[in-house]
């Protein structure tokens, strides 16, 4: 799945869609955005049991993590 994100990514060219330049094929941007979606997906997918545990604890020590960030920046 990832080789072939890879291989339409290099046959579609460079795109820019701030200035609507969707590369050589608008249908190859969709196809490209769509499967990068998903192997996003798959991605995070494989994380959620390594990564969770990190997660939740920065989670529940977030308010101690943004009054030590406030610190240093007044110092």
């Amino acid at each position: 799945c990832f080789i072939i994100f890879i291989w339409l990514c290099y046959i579609n060219g460079p795109i820019n869609l701030s200035i609507r330049d969707y590369g050589k094929f608008i249908s190859l941007c969709a196809i490209n955005g769509c499967l990068g979606t998903l192997l996003l997906l798959l991605f995070s997918q494989s994380l959620h049991g390594r990564v969770e545990q990190l997660l939740s604890t920065l989670g529940q020590h977030t308010l101690c993590i943004f009054s030590l960030q406030l610190a240093v920046r007044t110092i």
